[in-house]
């Protein structure tokens, strides 16, 4: 019976159904294992796709550092080729080279003894006087300069030649004020005392030496040879001092 004033109480009959709530529990349990069951089933599947591109990606990075180790060792080979193809080249231009400067010298020898042999089998030059391999040198002291010539008789009848050599250098002489005047160096200036004794029948090699003044700039050598005999013959020559220090 209820009271004045006050709210009925509303109830209601629930059947009791006893394993109801253990049943849930179950279902809840199934239902968690299932989604931890289909979590790591996932993951192993993305697990396994991810191995799957790393492999693929390490065999594709394998290729290409094999393929980039190919193009490194051909270049390499191409390089040491190349290298020795330029070692070779310069090898046989150094010794092309001095073939050539020794061809060259060669020459130079036969021309020489050929017209020396010409110069002796020319009948058109019986009698005469010839001079070669006229040169001058720097000598030991300063100022000294040596000086050499080949005095060849040209004839096919050879007789024997006496006679005596001079020498004369030209040029001119300078003072401190830096005027110049025509000079000569002659005779004694000259260490043979500027007479050379000659006595041969093909040749005779002549040497010599002359030691210049102070300001004195050479211009011309001057070789006189006069032969003994009946007849007396004079051999004049003459050469560019610049021609013959060059």
């Amino acid at each position: 019976m209820s009271q004045p004033g006050s709210q009925p109480y509303k109830s209601e009959v629930v059947r009791y159904v006893p394993g109801l709530r253990y049943a849930g529990w179950g279902v809840f349990a199934l239902l968690l294992v299932g989604s931890i069951v289909l979590a790591y089933w996932l993951g192993g599947l993305h697990s396994e796709q991810w191995r799957e591109t790393l492999e693929a990606t390490n065999v594709q990075q394998k290729e290409t550092i094999a393929k980039l180790e190919r193009e490194y060792a051909l270049t390499s080979r191409q390089l040491t080729t190349h290298e020795l193809n330029v070692e070779l080249g310069r090898r046989a231009s150094e010794e092309l080279r001095q073939t050539i400067v020794h061809l060259e010298q060669e020459n130079a020898d036969l021309a020489e003894q050929i017209a020396f042999y010409k110069g002796l089998m020319d009948p058109e030059m019986n009698g005469n006087i010839s001079f070669r391999g006229v040169e001058v040198r720097a000598g030991a002291a300063e100022g000294e300069y040596d000086v050499s010539a080949v005095v060849q008789q040209l004839s096919l009848n050879h007789t024997l030649v006496k006679g005596v050599l001079r020498w004369r250098l030209a040029g001119v002489q300078y003072d401190d004020k830096g005027t110049g005047v025509d000079s000569e160096l002659a005779g004694s200036d000259f260490a043979s005392g500027g007479t050379l004794k000659l006595r041969f029948k093909y040749f005779q090699n002549i040497s010599d030496s002359v030691v210049m003044p102070r300001g004195f700039v050479p211009k011309t050598l001057y070789i006189v040879v006069k032969m003994n005999g009946n007849e007396s013959v004079e051999v004049n020559a003459q050469f560019s001092w610049d021609s013959l220090t060059e």
